[in-house]
């Protein structure tokens, strides 16, 4: 198994908490190739069986990994700016910056910003943002944005698998994804 691409197709899927289908395909097809049997069961799992050989009764072994990421839901959509919440752990700090996909009614590539620095009171000009005033822009008027996203929807961040040098890799969801790999090269 080539470790790296399986993981690159991973990492790039999108799967927040409770919405995995992108990722949940991915890992069926992975598991399948070396399982007896795979199924996904009503909570979402996706569950590979590899029977032994051997007299009976012959140990089992379970291996669990969890394959969702943490990302943002939109809270409330203002001038074509979108305001969200997370799902799960963002460190504030990281979020200026990041380019993020909308999952709305069509899928839009935007970036998170901050208010700039000549419109803000000059006591908070240097301070980090907390996530609540942070903002979405995918670049569309106001109209157009109220047309194709709404409160609800989720946002994931946008990030390629890199190669580093070591034989190192970054990424996003990569805490996720990588235990997922290592049941995969367990299974193969």
């Amino acid at each position: 198994m080539e470790i790296v691409p399986l993981l690159k197709r991973l990492t790039e899927a999108h799967g927040v908490s409770g919405y995995e289908h992108q990722v949940r395909a991915i890992v069926q097809e992975s598991f399948g190739r070396f399982a007896d049997q795979t199924y996904v069961d009503t909570l979402g799992n996706v569950v590979a069986v590899k029977r032994g050989t051997g007299p009976d009764p012959r140990p089992a072994v379970m291996l669990a990994a969890h394959m969702d990421e943490i990302g943002l839901i939109v809270r409330e959509l203002e001038d074509g700016f979108i305001h969200f919440e997370r799902i799960g752990g963002y460190d504030d700090r990281v979020l200026p910056g990041q380019e993020v996909v909308v999952h709305g009614r069509r899928t839009l590539s935007g970036v998170i910003g901050v208010p700039p620095p000549h419109i803000l009171p000059r006591a908070d000009r240097f301070k980090p943002f907390p996530a609540e005033k942070l903002l979405v822009d995918v670049g569309l008027p106001p109209e157009e944005v109220n047309r194709l996203v709404r409160v609800g929807d989720l946002i994931t961040m946008k990030g390629d698998l890199i190669e580093l040098k070591g034989g190192l890799v970054a990424g996003k969801a990569l805490d996720d994804r990588a235990s997922v790999v290592a049941v995969a090269v367990c299974l193969e």
